[in-house]
């Protein structure tokens, strides 16, 4: 299932140019993470709403929608990635943690093994 995303391309010149390749309707990115144990992977959040992408360096930009695969509809203010294993993924939702450990396909919720959370 492929969805949009927002996002931008950086052109590389003697300055920098940046060319809207993709959008989500009228909805901003507020959160963006690049996994650390490979960086051709990045995960994009909207709100509620949640991106992968495998392949960030095409010319084609083709985000693959993980918003049915989450635990609730509640908004996204954090991602996470694992420096050592790809597949490792965390997210919060508001005062809830979340773990993916299949790059956001299955959530587990991990918050009761974290000291007390604030909003």
């Amino acid at each position: 299932m492929c969805g949009e995303a927002p996002t931008s391309k950086l052109e590389t010149t003697n300055s920098v140019q940046w060319q809207k390749i993709s959008s989500m309707n009228n909805s901003n990115m507020n959160v963006l993470a690049q996994s650390r144990a490979n960086t051709a992977i990045l995960y994009a959040a909207s709100g509620s709403k949640l991106f992968l992408l495998k392949t960030p360096k095409d010319n084609t930009v083709n985000w693959e929608s993980l918003t049915s695969n989450l635990p609730t509809s509640n908004e996204i203010t954090a991602l996470e990635t694992s420096p050592f294993d790809e597949n490792i993924v965390y997210m919060a939702q508001q005062t809830r943690v979340y773990k993916s450990t299949d790059k956001g396909l299955t959530w587990e919720n991990i918050s009761n093994n974290l000291s007390s959370i604030q909003n």
